[in-house]
């Protein structure tokens, strides 16, 4: 069982306090990085209020699932509305930062009047913004973000993150509970921030269809294409890994894969590896004996 962050603001009716917005980027960075570890082909959604679950565990999970009839041109990076390709990994977790600073924002601003600031330190606020800028090289990497988090709960007094999001669950499963009977700051903000509340509000949003859907499904069907490809050289090659084929030519470049990324955020490491040249098969001439019989 699970509840969206839009559902858990619903029943509250006010805003993510600044803790919980710290503890809710600190636990998404988390997941984003073990789905990219674990399966990029999974990575082709758009994280929102209502595509972010939060977990009676305390951890968080994404879904494209129940959210086609929600608006969420505000939370879609610039580039995927315009129907840019997501050619490499550098281009899915911009535009995955993207995403979860507006949505962390719109956490942060729920039902506040526009009039009044959010309550957001300067540090977290300037976070968010660096997350959210509409110039996908200026945004942060993922591990970045990690390491902003994980210093900043290293100095906190505050309870751990798994907590926060553990009793924003227990606020919406509580008042089912209730309901059904069935469980026992700054004065000003900065321009920007004003204008990223205005687009969350709908206004300066792009007019007409947005091109993400679009760019999701590309970026979908070029992944499973990819891991279809691998499954049937694997296959071919018997036992012996694609990597190790790799590394037997000396003159071919190092092969990146989504950990080395995540040491080297500047890079960008391609998405979809090319297959072993007749070079790299020559190098092991008993596989070729191998496959042709």
């Amino acid at each position: 069982m699970h509840v969206s962050l839009a559902e858990a603001l619903e029943v509250r009716g006010g805003p993510l306090q600044e803790e919980e917005v710290w503890a809710l980027l600190s636990q998404s960075a988390e997941s984003l990085q073990d789905l990219f570890n674990k399966d990029p082909a999974a990575m082709g959604f758009i994280i929102s209020p209502w595509s972010l679950l939060l977990m009676p565990s305390g951890n968080i999970s994404f879904t494209d699932e129940y959210v086609t009839q929600e608006d969420l041109r505000a939370f879609t990076a610039p580039e995927v509305m315009e129907g840019n390709p997501l050619n490499s990994v550098s281009d899915i977790e911009k535009m995955h930062m993207y995403s979860l600073g507006m949505t962390l924002f719109w956490g942060a601003d729920y039902q506040i009047p526009q009039s009044q600031p959010m309550k957001l330190g300067e540090h977290l606020n300037g976070l968010l913004l660096n997350m959210s800028d509409d110039i996908t090289l200026s945004r942060m990497s993922l591990r970045t973000v990690l390491d902003i988090c994980s210093k900043h709960i290293r100095n906190s007094t505050c309870d751990p993150p798994f907590s926060y999001i553990r009793k924003l669950v227990r606020l919406v499963l509580g008042s089912l509970s209730q309901l059904d009977g069935l469980l026992t700051d700054r004065e000003s903000l900065p321009e920007r921030s004003k204008e990223i509340r205005e687009r969350l509000r709908g206004k300066g949003l792009p007019s007409g269809r947005s091109a993400a859907p679009r760019v999701l499904e590309r970026y979908k069907a070029r992944t499973q294409e990819q891991a279809a490809l691998n499954r049937g050289l694997s296959r071919s090659m018997g036992s012996l890994p694609i990597q190790d084929l790799l590394k037997g030519d000396e003159g071919a470049a190092p092969h990146s894969s989504l950990s080395d990324y995540h040491t080297n955020a500047d890079s960008s490491t391609e998405l979809y590896p090319k297959a072993p040249s007749l070079q790299h098969q020559l190098s092991y001439p008993y596989l070729l004996v191998y496959v042709l019989g």
